[in-house]
C-alpha cells in the first residue's frame, strides 16, 4: 500500500492530503491508495491530555496527530482504523511506551473496527469460535479513555485465530 502526504512527526502521523490545499486534516478521514483502496483514518480535533502518548511513549498527542488507541469504540494506530481482516473477530496488539519497556494492549475488534468489550462471550464465524472471553474468570477491560476496552487479563481470553497483523496496516520507518 503506498499513501503520500503523509508525515511522521514525533512519532505522531499527520495527513496534509485531500483537496491538495495542503492544510493539516482531522477528523474522520477516507483516504484511497494508489491501488484504489480506501482506508478510514481518524485524526485528532484537538490537542489530547498529557496521559496521551504517541507509541513511543515519548510525546503527547497534538490536534492533527493520528489517534492511537481507542476513538468512539474503534481501534486505531498511527491514525489508521484496525479491524479484524482474516475473520470476523480477532485480537489486535498494539504496543505503546520505550522500545524496552513496551506496554501491549490487547483488544477484540471485529471486521468493521469497532471494540468488543462484553466479560463472557463467545465471539463466532459461521458457528466457530473465534475468540471467547470470561475463560479464567470475568474479562476486565481498562477503563482510561486512549486505550478504553484493552483487555487486562489475557489470560481470561482464549484465541483460537491468529491476531491482526498490524504489518499490514502501518509499520513506522526506522
Amino acid at each position: 500500500m503506498m499513501l503520500s502526504k503523509f508525515y511522521l512527526i514525533n512519532d505522531a502521523m499527520y495527513y496534509f492530503g485531500g483537496s491538495d490545499d495542503g492544510s493539516m486534516k482531522t477528523g474522520s478521514q477516507s483516504i484511497k491508495d494508489n491501488t484504489g483502496d480506501t482506508y478510514k483514518f481518524y485524526f485528532y480535533t484537538k490537542d489530547q491530555s498529557s496521559e496521551f502518548k504517541t507509541p513511543d511513549g515519548k510525546h503527547n498527542l497534538a490536534k492533527g496527530a493520528g489517534v492511537v488507541g481507542n476513538q468512539s469504540n474503534k481501534l486505531y494506530w498511527y491514525g489508521m482504523q484496525i479491524q479484524a481482516d482474516d475473520y470476523k473477530y480477532q485480537v489486535a496488539n498494539i504496543a505503546v511506551g520505550p522500545e524496552n519497556n513496551q506496554t501491549v494492549y490487547s483488544f477484540i475488534v471485529n471486521s468493521n473496527g469497532t471494540i468488543q468489550h462484553s466479560a463472557s462471550t463467545e465471539y463466532k464465524e459461521d458457528g466457530d469460535i473465534l475468540v471467547k472471553t470470561g475463560v479464567k474468570g470475568d474479562t476486565k477491560y481498562q477503563t482510561k479513555a486512549q486505550f478504553k476496552y484493552a483487555i487486562d487479563n489475557t489470560d481470561s481470553v482464549d484465541r483460537r485465530v491468529s491476531d491482526v497483523d498490524l504489518g499490514k496496516f502501518f509499520v513506522p520507518a526506522e
